[in-house]
């Protein structure tokens, strides 16, 4: 009688176990998709990235697509925070261009020629090429506060990468939207790897490709 009492206990508390073990085993494979959701969604993934750049030097090749040609620039940045952004790069006359924002001001020049271009009191004096200018636009969605506002960032994983998205809204009647009609674009894309930009991609209003760059050199926090 003891063996059978001994028996019929143990196999209750080899049954509790058994069950205590797929219920852990169903939870923890729940959990696992319900991370995985979140990452792929990217709304809920929060990568914890250096988005502010606020000085940095950086080199990359740029291709710029229009409706007539697609052309490949080979450019270099220079950023300094609330002071000045400088872009250099060549023509297709092998002349160096250089292009100052600073302020309101804009000054175009040409190692080719002798004149200077100089525009002054432009309005949000911004290079969309620029990662200064991405951050700028990152910036402004993410602190809008407008109940009319659609446009919208988001963060994701796409093959050991982290993607960033600034997803702009064209009907909105918000602050983004009105600088984004100016440069008549629907979405910005920056991609990282190891924490550091290595694409950066530019979508038009109908949603193709209009700049796409491959970063060669990134340099933070450096002295200008």
């Amino acid at each position: 009688m003891f063996l059978n009492i001994f028996l019929k206990s143990k196999r209750k508390w080899l049954t509790f176990v058994v069950i205590f073990v797929v219920i852990i085993f169903t939870a923890s494979i729940f959990m696992m998709f319900i991370n995985i959701d979140k990452i792929q969604n990217g709304k809920f993934f929060n990568s914890n990235l250096d988005l502010s750049f606020s000085n940095y030097y950086v080199q990359y090749d740029m291709t710029v697509i229009s409706n007539k040609n697609i052309n490949t620039y080979s450019v270099k940045e220079w950023h300094k925070q609330d002071a000045i952004t400088r872009m250099e790069y060549l023509d297709y006359m092998k002349n160096t261009v250089t292009i100052t924002l600073q302020g309101d001001t804009c000054s175009i020049v040409n190692s080719g020629n002798t004149a200077k271009l100089v525009i002054n009191n432009m309005i949000d004096n911004k290079n969309i090429a620029s990662l200064s200018t991405f951050a700028y636009l990152y910036e402004m969605v993410e602190s809008c506060t407008e109940s009319s506002c659609n446009c919208s960032t988001t963060q994701r994983i796409k093959d050991n990468d982290v993607v960033v998205n600034i997803n702009l809204h064209q009907n909105c009647t918000c602050r983004c939207n009105e600088f984004t009609k100016q440069l008549k674009i629907s979405k910005l894309e920056l991609i990282f790897q190891n924490g550091i930009p290595k694409n950066y991609i530019v979508y038009d209003k109908n949603k193709n490709e209009y700049i796409s760059i491959i970063y060669n050199v990134y340099e933070k926090d450096i002295e200008i």
